[in-house]
């Protein structure tokens, strides 16, 4: 602004102040605002780049997974690099000394309980099968002879004569010597049903070693299998041997 003109503005502001009074309030007006703008601006630069802190200290990590059920030794609990599952070992089962179906040590029984109804420590003794009621396993298992499992039998093999026996399974067999006529287990050289094959019955007389024979009358089975008369008397009459070429009277 020109000299002259800034005076002349000047006494037209004040007439009883100087004039360095009014150009020095004119000024002071004139800067207040860019200062206090300035002073703004500052004062948000400083609070640039700082980030706020949060409040306390740093969560813990989680805990690791746990394994349910606990491992058995040697594996461990994440042990085969499966956080929360059992691993890293082999284990080997140990039934010494133990109860029939305690653990084994890996987990297993060392016997199963197979008995009807039976659990382990059922009766009452830890690691011992019990609990249950005997159940006979003669219809279940087919068995006509023999032990029932529960100290009972199924029968017995009498109805097939002296010669059948019960085996293992419960089933009725011939003994060695004895042949399987029907239902019958026979001695062929002495049963009179039987004798010599199945089904040749004798009709009243008697089977001597597989033949019927006449014990009254038959010199070599005279009154008996194997009773042979003597050549001196070597008739047989009602079973007894008598003088040589006699007739029975």
């Amino acid at each position: 602004m020109d000299p002259s003109r800034f005076d002349t503005f000047a006494k037209s502001l004040t007439t009883t102040a100087s004039r360095r009074r009014a150009l020095a309030g004119l000024f002071a007006g004139l800067l207040a605002p860019l200062l206090a703008k300035d002073e703004l601006s500052a004062k948000k630069g400083k609070g640039k780049g700082k980030k706020k802190k949060k409040g306390g200290p740093p969560a813990p990590p989680p805990p690791p997974p746990t394994c349910t059920p606990a491992c058995i030794a040697p594996q461990t609990c994440g042990g085969g690099g499966t956080p929360g599952v059992c691993g890293g070992g082999d284990c080997v089962a140990n039934c010494a000394g133990k109860a029939a179906c305690a653990d084994d040590g890996c987990g297993v029984p060392c016997e199963t309980c197979v008995g009807p109804g039976e659990t382990c420590g059922g009766g009452g003794t830890a690691g011992e099968c019990g609990g249950g009621a005997c159940i006979p396993t003669c219809q279940s298992q087919g068995r006509v002879c023999g032990d029932d499992g529960c100290g009972g039998s199924c029968g017995d093999c009498s109805r097939h004569g002296v010669g059948g026996v019960c085996n293992v399974n419960g089933h009725c067999i011939c003994l060695e010597g004895y042949r399987g006529c029907g239902s019958d287990c026979a001695d062929l050289e002495t049963d009179e049903r039987h004798c010599g094959g199945c089904n040749n019955g004798c009709a009243g007389l008697t089977c001597c070693r597989g033949t019927c024979t006449d014990l009254r009358s038959n010199p070599s089975n005279c009154g008996g299998c194997g009773t042979a008369c003597p050549s001196n008397f070597n008739t047989c009459c009602s079973g007894a041997c008598t003088g040589i070429g006699g007739e029975c009277p």
